[in-house]
């Protein structure tokens, strides 16, 4: 068995702390109602941080291309999302008193996503047309791969950042076109071995974030000053680019980040086991029951100090959500080791070998 490579695990538990702060700033509304200076340094964290959906959809296209597909990843993924939505939904209706329509009730108690994680129902589109995207990526040619990756690059990124989603809606990047565009990123640094200095790698990285936050602060202000439509247009599209996945400033920032991390050379049990988790973090802490808790916590809206609160909170819940998440699969796999359990998957289990055969041949 092939040991994870440490330094791109330690990756995605720096892109998780980033989403968890990031939900810190925007779920409290300290993105819109703060100001003065709290206001500035609120922007330029985000500006930092936006990247952390687009690492783990270069991770996997880093890694992907070379791995077969399994149902039982994609059961897995459900099974765990599925159980987080239903036990959150007890104990919000127990004890948060919060209470559900039948429908909503009903939602919450299929086993389907309904829109609850729209990065996880994005995220198993993928790796469902994974098989695909890995054919085309192990038969082409350096060169067509990197055609493919600039017209993507301008058609999904570019154009739709300059014309706000006008001439092709990729909602932002929250969408499997820019998961696409990423995940065949992903695929070329690391198949062809793409590497720079690391002083290139942090003028890249830096140079980007300061590039987005100006972009943000100069659409604001031709949005305020100008009459002309067209100056109009273009600050529009700078400011709601800002903080957006497909926005190419944040594609090529998080690409960037990637290959700084590469250059770590780092072997750690612990950091591996500690990634394996963060999927689970992500389901318990951004369930949109919790999440709607954020929105209550009372946070002054102009001191710095919010900022030192938002880094312990990210902390606690990353620890909390990663101990959950252990205790989730532990009693997972007490239920998988039942006899029942044993017997059932004997039953489907040639099934899906005989679907995974012609999927990946």
């Amino acid at each position: 068995m092939k040991v994870r490579e440490s330094n791109f695990e330690l990756l995605r538990i720096v892109a998780m702390l980033m989403i968890i702060f990031g939900h810190f700033f925007v779920h409290s509304n300290l993105l819109v109602e703060s100001s003065g200076t709290l206001q500035i340094a609120c922007r330029i964290i985000l500006a930092i941080i936006i990247i952390h959906v687009n690492l783990f959809i270069l991770i996997s296209g880093y890694f992907g291309y070379k791995s077969k597909f399994k149902i039982s990843k994609l059961l897995a993924l459900n099974n765990a999302t599925w159980f987080y939505t239903i036990l959150i939904t007890i104990i919000a209706l127990i004890f948060l008193n919060i209470s559900f329509t039948k429908l909503e009730l009903l939602k919450n108690f299929l086993p389907i996503d309904f829109g609850t994680y729209w990065f996880i129902i994005t995220y198993m589109l993928l790796y469902l047309i994974s098989p695909i995207l890995n054919t085309f990526i192990n038969n082409s040619t350096k060169e067509k791969h990197l055609i493919v990756l600039i017209i993507l690059f301008i058609v999904l990124s570019i154009i739709p950042t300059l014309t706000h989603g006008e001439v092709l809606d990729v909602v932002r990047g929250y969408s499997l076109y820019n998961f696409i565009l990423l995940y065949l990123l992903g695929a070329y640094l690391s198949k062809y071995k793409i590497e720079y200095k690391t002083k290139y790698l942090l003028i890249i990285f830096i140079s980007m974030c300061t590039l987005n936050i100006l972009g943000y602060y100069l659409g604001c202000h031709l949005i305020d000053s100008t009459k002309n439509s067209l100056l109009n247009y273009l600050g529009i599209s700078l400011r709601d680019g800002y903080i957006t996945y497909s926005n190419p400033l944040v594609i090529v920032q998080a690409t960037s980040f990637l290959l700084l991390f590469k250059k770590i050379k780092l072997k750690s049990k612990l950091i591996n086991f500690i990634a394996t988790n963060v999927f689970g973090v992500y389901l318990i802490h951004d369930n949109y029951i919790l999440r709607d808790l954020y929105t209550k916590m009372p946070l002054s809206k102009t001191s710095l100090n919010v900022i030192l609160i938002g880094i312990l909170f990210t902390i606690i819940v990353f620890v909390l959500c990663t101990i959950i998440e252990i205790l989730r699969k532990l009693l997972f796999k007490l239920i998988y080791n039942l006899k029942i359990s044993n017997y059932l998957r004997s039953k489907y289990t040639k099934y899906f070998n005989k679907i995974e055969k012609h999927i990946n041949e």
